[in-house]
């Protein structure tokens, strides 16, 4: 009998969107639960989590965070490996992926999460996204409560969210300057490192193929359409859209609403 594998995750989460597309590229047949952010910690700790998503569980055996379920992807052996077999090669992958997790990662992340706060109704529908038909006027109640317990969990402020901004565009520059003589980040196929970068900017990027686009109003943001734009034009931005339409297959998952 073949394992039933469970992915646990938020549909806004671009960490998530790496475990994801690893497992979808490796033709892992698996059901997404997909949680509400807020109401999630204590299953994931029930469940022997640290209380964060994504979380892949077959039987008892769990694999947390996006960079473990990389590794995961690739032991199965059913597509090229995400790491490159090369030592050296594999060492430079993980060094770009480690980079872009903080520097794309959890910049865009306080980034976007900062000027939806000033948008309530984008903001609720970005949380309820694939999510039960109850959960708008849930999040519309208890939204002032979650915006303060982000602006702490995260540490978002206007001066931290003002360097993280142009912590994102040296980050796109630093790729940029990589790519101008090569396709790839990391040796001459596509690897954890181009997965990364494509996956943590997806959510201001938008790029078709992602299987949970946050809605087309974010763009209406001032602050945050103009970043798009001047992301989008960027190689690392070009690198983006052409690593989704060329290689985010999402087949293999079966979605289920929790």
């Amino acid at each position: 009998m073949s394992e039933t594998f469970r992915l646990y995750t938020f549909t806004l989460s671009h960490f998530c969107e790496k475990a994801r597309w690893a497992l979808d590229r490796a033709g892992v047949a698996y059901r997404e639960m997909i949680l509400m952010p807020g109401f999630h910690r204590g299953r994931m700790k029930a469940m022997g989590g640290c209380g964060q998503v994504p979380l892949l569980t077959s039987g008892a055996r769990i694999v947390e965070g996006s960079g473990a379920i990389i590794d995961f992807a690739d032991s199965l052996g059913r597509a090229p490996a995400l790491s490159p077999g090369d030592p050296a090669l594999r060492a430079e992958a993980i060094e770009w992926e480690e980079y872009l997790d903080r520097e794309v990662g959890e910049t865009l992340r306080r980034v976007l999460y900062f000027h939806l706060f000033s948008h309530p109704k984008l903001l609720v529908r970005a949380w309820s996204l694939g999510a039960p038909f109850w959960a708008p006027p849930v999040y519309w109640l208890l939204r002032r409560r979650g915006v303060q317990t982000l602006e702490r969990y995260l540490e978002i402020d206007a001066a931290t969210v003002a360097r993280d901004e142009q912590r994102l565009l040296a980050a796109f520059e630093r790729v940029t300057e990589h790519l101008i003589t090569r396709q790839f980040l990391v040796g001459g196929a596509f690897s954890r490192a181009d997965l990364t970068l494509a996956a943590l900017s997806a959510p201001l990027l938008r790029p078709s193929g992602h299987p949970w686009r946050l809605p087309d109003a974010l763009e209406m943001i001032p602050v945050i359409g103009e970043l798009a734009r001047r992301l989008r034009d960027t190689r690392a931005g070009q690198h983006v859209a052409a690593s989704y339409s060329m290689r985010r297959d999402g087949s293999a998952a079966r979605h289920s609403e929790l």
